[in-house]
């Protein structure tokens, strides 16, 4: 696998540069999308508001709560020593981090926050923001992949996939690949119900939910800690797949 890439002299981590790649495309995607929506209809300060505000808001939680929440997600999947000090700093200063928390994060706070903000263009500008995950997380996978972290469970046959020795002995199922593909189709949903004029940031949101269940089941979980054969990462995919559900329910309710 690629793990590494030399720039001006400089070796950078593939996972880390996809990190970043994917969430610059993601918040050039939304930036662009917005200004199509915004750039003629609105002038002067209310183009910030419209255009660069969501983005720079989107910013803040990817460098911030989103991967405080997303490393404590991680970190639990790992077993408790017994010690309180020592897995609280564990859990809340360990290493590791799952998009997940970026996710949620994300969930509980735009919508609240844009329907004071943009009022009833609070659904579009949350639509728009919705391609930035799928983004962000297509190119994580693929950094993953190259890492050769996350990988899936041990497998045999074409599919699977051989890491070099010093990472792993065996071949695995593509665990990063699979999830990067269903990006891809969760991206093409989006895009097709978008066009159609649909609220897509809810779909979003529980697809993303979906496919973590699903992938969960195929990751290699050596070593990690299990509740009712769930780990703690499809857990929280689960209770944000549910809220999503509850939360359409009740706009559907509200709007009917």
């Amino acid at each position: 696998m690629y793990r590494y890439i030399y720039i001006f002299g400089t070796m950078l981590s593939m996972r880390s540069l996809m990190i970043n790649v994917g969430s610059f495309i993601g918040l050039l995607t939304t930036a662009v999308l917005l200004a199509k929506v915004y750039w003629k209809e609105k002038s002067g300060k209310e183009r910030l508001l419209y255009i660069a505000l969501p983005v720079s808001l989107q910013l803040v939680i990817i460098m911030t709560a989103g991967p405080f929440l997303g490393s404590m997600i991680r970190n639990l999947t790992y077993p408790l020593t017994g010690n309180f000090r020592e897995d609280a700093v564990r859990i809340i200063y360990g290493g590791g981090n799952h998009f997940i928390g970026t996710m949620i994060v994300s969930f509980l706070i735009l919508p609240v926050l844009y329907r004071k903000l943009y009022k009833d263009d609070a659904a579009t500008v949350l639509n728009i923001i919705a391609f930035y995950f799928v983004i962000q997380h297509f190119f994580s996978r693929i950094g993953c992949f190259f890492e050769g972290c996350c990988y899936g469970i041990p497998m045999h046959g074409g599919l699977a996939v051989k890491f070099p020795d010093d990472v792993l002995t065996y071949k695995v199922f593509p665990s990063q690949l699979f999830e990067a593909a269903c990006m891809l189709f969760l991206m093409a949903v989006l895009i097709i119900l978008y066009r159609k004029g649909k609220d897509i940031f809810y779909v979003c949101m529980a697809g993303f939910g979906i496919v973590i269940i699903i992938s969960e089941i195929f990751m290699d979980k050596s070593g990690t800690v299990m509740y009712l054969n769930l780990s703690v990462i499809q857990i929280a995919a689960i209770l944000l797949l549910t809220s999503t559900t509850i939360c359409c329910l009740h706009r559907r309710r509200i709007q009917g």
